[in-house]
């Protein structure tokens, strides 16, 4: 396991695990410290758990709901991507119609089996009658008619003195300790917008299912999966424990 794989997977299981966003950034925290080695500025960590209650949260909360306010109605299934940009950057979430052209079994199966997905895995999800899945999926992923954008932000907006590292032209995103922070944050946010089953009912608009995705430059991970009854990970089944790492 990459460095880098270990990142998405805790962040994946803290996001499944957590109860609030807060409690997510405080495990996060934990699981920085632990591996000093890689996440190596524990003053930085210091000051996001001083911070931490004033991080503007509830604003990156709204981008979430100011996205799923954009979904139209639909059938079936969907993806809905979270691109966190060259993260720590942006947030940006957008959907394409893979319901109509991917296997969902084999979807399903991707998004499962594997911890970490780059964009280039999802050309076996087309069906078997594609005859260059790989072209077809480099035409699809960032350009064509079939990206549906809902939401782009950047974080330089939110005006922190933690989260906006870009702001007045500033370039001190802190390494893997900024992606890090932004992943989790991102992720967490994702998931709290969408905690109450009448709020993922309503979203799905007719669909069955909306798979949820997180990640940035091309690197994605399974976050969580929107149902009519709900997000489908059972938050006390999940995880908790980040010691394997």
């Amino acid at each position: 396991m990459t460095d880098w794989d270990k990142m998405y997977w805790a962040v994946r299981e803290i996001s499944r695990s957590s109860y609030s966003v807060h409690e997510g950034l405080k495990r996060t925290i934990f699981f920085a410290r632990s591996i000093s080695n890689q996440y190596d500025e524990p003053e930085y960590w210091d000051q996001v758990e001083y911070q931490l209650h004033q991080l503007p949260i509830a604003a990156i909360v709204e981008w979430s709901k100011a996205a799923m306010e954009e979904l139209k109605a639909g059938e079936g299934w969907d993806a809905l991507i979270l691109d966190l940009g060259d993260c720590p950057e942006v947030f940006g979430i957008h959907t394409y119609s893979f319901g109509t052209r991917f296997d969902e079994g084999k979807f399903d199966s991707l998004i499962s089996s594997k911890q970490v997905m780059h964009s280039q895995e999802f050309a076996e999800c087309y069906p078997s009658t594609v005859a260059n899945p790989k072209d077809t999926l480099n035409a699809l992923y960032f350009t064509g008619n079939n990206r549906v954008e809902l939401v782009y932000r950047n974080v330089a907006s939110l005006n922190d003195g933690i989260l906006s590292w870009n702001q007045n032209g500033s370039y001190d995103f802190r390494g893997d300790n900024g992606y890090l922070l932004w992943l989790a944050v991102g992720s967490l946010a994702l998931v709290e917008a969408l905690r109450e089953p009448s709020y993922c009912q309503k979203i799905l608009a007719g669909r069955d299912k909306l798979y949820l995705l997180s990640g940035f430059e091309e690197i994605f991970f399974h976050l969580d999966t929107v149902t009519a009854e709900g997000l489908t990970y059972n938050r006390h089944r999940a995880s908790q424990d980040l010691s394997l790492f």
